[in-house]
């Protein structure tokens, strides 16, 4: 993978910690002609985290869609949080204030952890949108939500 981009998961006061797969883990490279086999290689690592046995969330600028078959096979195990509250086409990158583009930056999470909202903010300065996900843990285990940052 390329460069490093580090995701922190921000529990409430109190609320346990819960593993987050993409924390301190660079972000796949994006998919260009030469490259071609590197892309797949950096966005099949993902089937790692989402294949984990316990609650685990991946997230980040995955440079990949749900298009995409390899995003797909890596991501089996794993629900995407835009997608559960009916936002999985909102852009994330693209041109001219990304009313139109690709949705490539996510947040996924293994099964039985919802996504109570999600939110897309512009960031100056950016050519990504920022995801803002609010996520409740399946009953069962310790009670937590938590949001996602970029440090």
């Amino acid at each position: 993978m390329s460069r490093r981009r580090r995701t922190a998961l921000t529990p409430p006061a109190g609320g346990a910690e819960l593993p987050t797969g993409a924390g301190g883990q660079p972000r796949p490279r994006s998919p260009r002609p030469r490259q071609a086999d590197e892309w797949r290689t950096d966005v099949g690592t993902i089937s790692t985290w989402c294949s984990a046995n316990t609650p685990t969330v991946v997230a980040g600028d995955l440079n990949s869609t749900f298009d995409q078959s390899v995003l797909r096979d890596a991501a089996r195990g794993c629900d995407d949080a835009a997608t559960q509250r009916g936002q999985g086409l909102t852009p994330t990158w693209g041109p001219g204030g990304r009313t139109v583009g690709p949705q490539i930056d996510h947040v996924l999470a293994t099964s039985g952890i919802e996504a109570e909202s999600v939110r897309f903010l512009d960031l100056p300065g950016s050519d990504h949108r920022a995801v803002l996900v609010r996520l409740v843990l399946p009953t069962g285990q310790p009670s937590s939500t938590g949001s996602a940052s970029t440090p």
